[in-house]
């Protein structure tokens, strides 16, 4: 948050405010480069469990092909993943799990096919 405010602050002063405020956005989102990283695994294969239980589903989790991550009061990571479903072939799936700063606690905010 330190850096989203001294980065406010230094741009403040030299560009209007909406172009400003995509800066920030740019900022607080990360690309991420390492999608064997363990605790991004976690959180693909939270977002796939998470959406077979809401759907009775049986989708099982194969990989990561990209994945961003927004700090905002929280973390909101943006996931796209390949997964299979029973015998069929993979299909690729657009993921947002939101989680809490303060309780570490995962939420599936959306989960759909591409």
């Amino acid at each position: 948050m330190k850096l989203l405010i001294r980065a406010h602050d230094q741009l403040s002063n030299t560009i209007p405010w909406s172009k400003n405020l995509m800066r920030l956005y740019k900022y607080a989102l990360e690309i991420y480069k390492d999608l064997s990283d363990p605790n991004i695994q976690a959180v693909a294969k939270y977002a796939v469990d998470e959406h077979n239980k809401q759907i009775t589903g049986n989708l099982v989790f194969v990989k990561i092909l990209k994945g961003k991550e927004q700090v905002v009061a929280g973390k909101t990571y943006s996931l796209t993943i390949a997964a299979k479903n029973g015998g069929a072939g993979t299909k690729n799936y657009e993921a947002v799990v939101v989680e809490t700063m303060r309780s570490h606690h995962f939420g599936l905010q959306s989960f759909k096919a591409l």
